[in-house]
């Protein structure tokens, strides 16, 4: 098991540890747990790739964020990535991110590789990791970019798309770190 220490004013203190654990899962992702200083999980650090084959490592905080958030917020116009919503600030106050589309389809193609919906036995292993990711929408930080203004993608926890939504609605946020 590895130890990990955070040190303020000459002081140290155990943030969180990880378990020297790894499982391989459909289309090559790797899940390490990363656990608290109680041993309780925390994160998952998730190594995956989305449908444009680009591997992403990402931290996914393994409880979602309680209370719903609307995203609407600025974006830049030229990456279309969201700032200044409820929902990237809910993140951010705990020095972590919102997901983007492309996050959430590595996360997804863990458990259904060749599809864009999950199938029952791809949503039962996506609960078994992330349980509370059932039957929920999800924000991403990605805004749509032909109505940036309107629309945002999100991730949705009935059968795993990732589809454009109004971002005025009130959804849940999971926050990641990368």
């Amino acid at each position: 098991m590895k130890n990990f220490t955070i040190c303020l004013l000459m002081a140290c203190a155990p943030i969180f540890s990880t378990a020297a654990f790894a499982e391989d899962l459909l289309n090559g992702c790797k899940f390490n747990e990363w656990n608290d200083i109680n041993g309780r999980p925390k994160y998952y650090q998730v190594i995956s790739k989305d449908n444009a084959g680009k591997e992403h490592t990402v931290y996914w905080l393994k409880q979602a964020e309680s209370g719903e958030y609307s995203n609407k917020g600025d974006y830049d116009k030229t990456t279309f990535v969201i700032n200044n919503s409820p929902a990237v600030t809910a993140c951010e106050k705990k020095k972590l991110h919102l997901p983007t589309k492309e996050e959430f389809e590595a996360l997804r193609n863990c458990f259904e590789p060749d599809g864009r919906f999950l199938s029952n036995n791809g949503l039962k292993g996506l609960y078994s990791k992330l349980p509370d990711m059932e039957n929920r929408w999800f924000w991403s930080s990605s805004a749509v970019s032909v109505s940036p203004e309107d629309f945002a993608f999100v991730f949705s926890g009935y059968d795993g798309d990732v589809v454009s939504f109004y971002r005025y609605y009130q959804d849940s946020v999971r926050c990641v770190g990368r």
